[in-house]
């Protein structure tokens, strides 16, 4: 949502007040015209009305033409004398002719005369004019024309018996109900705010008897204030008193919330310069006058609970049918004040965006063809936010296109100021803790999983993360994904990174590096220092990196290293030469990730307690450090495809990791034991270890452990401490024998030995559902293979299996069985009658027996390739689940 008035060329004044009355003072003033003038502006209408004493012939006052100009509305109070005045008289040819050239709307009230004296200049009407022809005769036509075409308006008459003060109030809700249909043809001027308007309306039930109080929550310029006015100026008229009270939080600051608090009073009760000064009210009076009013309030910007607290905003302290809108960038003041429902205003769609920009860059709503790249890189940059597209399209209005390259690529160095002042004030709002935990996203984490970043911040504030990162959500300074991503706008990232850019000149002294040619020459020349708290370096932006030895040294507070090439996700990616190695790495370090680390082991004097994730994935190490260390920071260890590694540490004392990635580690011949790291991951994948001999040591509650690609021989006894296991992978393995100890794990479920040198059939849990066996030597099937009654997949493509046992028939929950590739069975195989897959391609079996029929629940039966087959028999038509 955004305004488009100020940008669209008008060649009219904006309307300053919302009704001018135009009266004769001696007939009305003091009596009917007072009481209508009240009670407009109890509705909150700005209604213009000179009540000076108005000296006779005297030309009507610029200031006066001005006022009519400048409202929406005119009400002409037509009385007994009002056409014996010729300052009325021209009050009303004025107001006939803004009606035809601004859209003016015109409200004739005839008190206690007739239309008709009007129209035909008769009665007292007629004997003004008798008089006006003597002196005025040029204007005379003018003023009967006006005179004639306000008399025929649908108005509102006093002459009958209805009671005065009921009539006005009639005229005042009429004079509402267009001022609401006036205001709605404005808000065609706002970008986007149809939709977004009527959700809020929902929200608020206007109608109801109950008190309502809701947010409108969003980032700073995303057009929450907009949307708030003009909701506001849509209903207001449905309530007895309505206030804006606009800028809380900044008039707050200069004010105190305790003015504001009187100020908004004085506007509801209609009592000016009301002033209690106490932080409560202590009158029940006033308490009691607010209670039976219902009125609109629109608080602005309110960034703190205190501020609610002092303006009274309760459900119950105001009348029924009272609305309360609360704009704020902070969700928990929302919350805390018990809002009764919250909308989130979101980014402007493309399509919105676009015309916004174009109304500011090109003074109209579509794009200038020779602009339309340069305006397509802006919409990118602003990605929605109202104000920078305001900001940054009134910056390029009438400049050439030289002007807008030159502008766009200052902005990827220099950021709009305006846009980020207003983007810093919720950044200035934050305690130290969370100033320093948005820019760390902001620098190196956006888009990474929150729950993971939040453990990696916890190392680095003391587990104070997951409150910070709350609070900055809250606060719309970061945004959580479907995914559990986080992130923010990237407008928001450029401010925070824009803040430690401010820190100094000179890139060595700011807290955070990631800019490519100033980390390398920060590293190349070890100029670093202990301001500089993190790294980040996308390894494909250069040809050659060069690593002083001591390029680390100095960074004694340095926590965060990232070395990537994003171009890469395995082998090739861009490696730094380390000549004369590194000497050392802080000990403060808590995120280490480095891809394709040329180091065979990490610095011995580094001390890695403060670790929570360390990253070598790709690298040439052959060990980490020598001895045991302690590791109980440490969550995330990645060594995937550490080809040259031989042995993992003693992990003993790394009892809070999670994560352990040792992919494609060719050299590694065994692991620790694990057994006791109760935190480990519960999902264990250890791929393409081609040397690893040795089933590992887990801890009990793994329920699914792949160990495809390795050395491992058999499956030990000690496979039946691993009793929630649900899926086992040995697949590609050298795996020979299985322990009957796997019978124990009645939660497997799935059981992988696909290409494994087994020459005897294993035993396996009864419960179990899906069996890969395809690839092996196995020739014979057990009988107690019928015992697996939930079998639901049986898989032993390539064997030497001859036929399948006749107990098989007796497992009802077999639906799929695979046998392609048994160069042994000659013979149709024994199946159970709920069969639904059966594949027996490339087997020298020579008949279907007509027995097939009974398979009712057949739908595939796969043979290609079999030579030996002549012929199917007619019985298989008869299965009705074929296709």
């Amino acid at each position: 949502m955004a305004s488009s008035s100020s940008s669209a060329s008008a060649s009219f004044r904006q309307p300053k007040h919302e009704v001018f009355l135009s009266f004769r003072g001696e007939d009305t003033r003091n009596n009917f015209l007072y009481h209508l003038y009240e009670a407009l502006r109890r509705k909150g209408i700005g209604a213009y009305a000179d009540f000076k004493e108005l000296p006779r012939g005297d030309e009507i006052s610029l200031a006066l033409l001005k006022a009519i100009e400048e409202s929406m509305i005119s009400a002409i109070v037509f009385s007994q004398n009002y056409a014996n005045s010729s300052w009325c008289l021209e009050e009303l040819s004025k107001i006939m002719e803004c009606r035809h050239s601004r859209g003016q709307l015109v409200v004739p009230i005839f008190y206690h005369v007739n239309p008709s004296d009007i129209r035909k200049q008769t009665g007292s009407f007629g004997k003004a004019f008798v008089e006006h022809e003597k002196n005025r005769i040029h204007k005379v036509q003018g003023w009967i024309h006006a005179l004639t075409e306000a008399a025929n308006l649908s108005g509102w008459s006093l002459a009958g018996d209805k009671p005065e003060l009921i009539v006005i109030e009639d005229i005042v809700q009429d004079i509402v109900n267009k001022l609401n249909r006036l205001s709605k043809s404005d808000h065609k001027g706002l970008i986007g705010i149809g939709p977004h308007m009527e959700q809020i309306k929902s929200i608020l039930c206007i109608g109801g008897e109950d008190v309502r109080i809701i947010g409108i929550w969003g980032m700073a310029g995303i057009g929450k204030t907009t949307l708030a006015q003009a909701v506001y100026d849509d209903v207001s008229g449905q309530f007895e008193s309505c206030y804006f009270l606009a800028n809380v939080r900044e008039e707050s600051d200069k004010h105190g919330a305790i003015t504001l608090r009187d100020k908004l009073l004085s506007k509801l009760l209609n009592e000016e310069n009301l002033h209690i000064g106490t932080p409560r009210i202590g009158s029940a009076f006033i308490k009691d006058r607010l209670y039976r009013k219902r009125v609109l309030i629109v608080l602005d910007d309110v960034n703190d609970l205190d501020q609610l607290e002092i303006l009274e905003i309760s459900h119950d302290h105001f009348g029924f049918g009272s609305r309360i809108i609360v704009t704020s960038r902070d969700k928990q003041v929302l919350t805390n004040g018990s809002v009764d429902g919250i909308y989130e205003v979101k980014e402007l769609s493309y399509n919105d965006s676009l015309q916004l920009f174009s109304l500011f860059a090109f003074k109209q709503n579509h794009l200038v063809d020779d602009f339309k790249d340069l305006s397509n890189n802006v919409l990118e940059y602003a990605k929605g936010v109202p104000i920078a597209l305001k900001v940054l399209g009134s910056t390029l209005y009438q400049k050439s296109i030289a002007y807008w390259e030159s502008a766009l690529n200052r902005l990827k160095q220099y950021p709009n100021p305006k846009i980020q002042n207003m983007l810093k004030i919720s950044f200035d709002g934050l305690d130290e803790v969370e100033k320093n935990i948005f820019l760390d996203i902001a620098c190196f984490f956006k888009w990474y999983d929150k729950d993971n970043i939040t453990k990696i911040l916890d190392g680095c504030y003391g587990c104070t993360a997951h409150c910070g990162i709350t609070n900055l959500i809250d606060k719309c300074l970061l945004n959580v994904t479907k995914e559990n991503k986080l992130g923010m706008h990237d407008l928001l990232q450029e401010m925070g990174k824009n803040v430690v850019r401010l820190e100094s000149q000179r890139p060595e002294e700011r807290s955070r590096l990631w800019t490519p040619s100033d980390v390398c020459r920060v590293l190349k020349h070890g100029t670093g220092t202990k301001s500089t708290e993190g790294i980040l370096l996308d390894l494909s932006q250069f040809d050659e990196i060069q690593l002083h030895p001591c390029a680390f040294a100095k960074m004694h507070n340095l926590r965060v290293v990232k070395f990537y090439d994003p171009t890469f996700s395995g082998k090739g990616g861009k490696l730094v030469p380390l000549h004369q190695g590194l000497k050392s790495f802080p000990n403060e370090l808590r995120y280490f990730h480095w891809e394709y680390c040329m180091l065979k082991s990490l610095p011995s004097n580094f001390s890695p307690g403060n670790l929570v994730e360390l990253i070598l994935s790709n690298s040439n190490v052959e060990q980490l450090w020598n001895g045991d260390q302690n590791l109980v920071n440490l969550r995330v260890l990645d060594l995937c495809y550490c080809e040259n590694l031989t042995r993992i540490p003693n992990l003993s004392a790394a009892i809070n990791i999670e994560i352990l990635l040792i992919d494609g580690c060719k050299s590694l011949v065994e692991l620790p034991s694990m057994i006791h790291l109760k935190s480990l991951y519960h999902e264990q994948y250890v791929k393409s270890c081609k040397n690893l001999k040795k089933f590992p040591e887990l801890p009990q509650h793994v329920d699914w452990l792949t160990l495809q690609d390795s050395a491992i021989e058999e499956i030990p006894e000690s496979i039946g401490y691993l009793d929630q296991l649900t899926l086992l992978t040995l697949s590609n393995s050298r795996v020979k024998t299985v322990s009957k100890n796997i019978c124990k794990l009645e939660s497997l479920e799935s059981f992988y030995l696909v290409n494994c040198p087994m020459v005897l059939f294993p035993e396996v849990p009864r419960n179990l559902k899906r069996l890969y066996l395809h690839g092996n030597q196995i020739e014979e099937v057990p009988s107690s293979i019928g015992c697996l009654n939930q079998l639901v997949h049986l898989d032993m493509r390539s064997s030497q299996i001859h036929n399948l046992p006749s107990t098989i028939i007796q497992l009802d929950a077999l639906k799929e069985i695979f046998l392609s590739d048994c160069p042994n069975i000659t013979t149709f195989p024994n199946v159970p009658e709920n069969i639904k897959l059966l594949f027996l391609d490339n087997t020298p079996i020579e008949e279907v027996p007509s027995s097939i029929s009974r398979l009712k629940s057949l739908s595939c039966l796969s043979v290609a390739g079999c030579t030996r087959l002549k012929s199917l028999p007619t019985s298989i038509c008869f299965i009705c689940c074929f296709p």
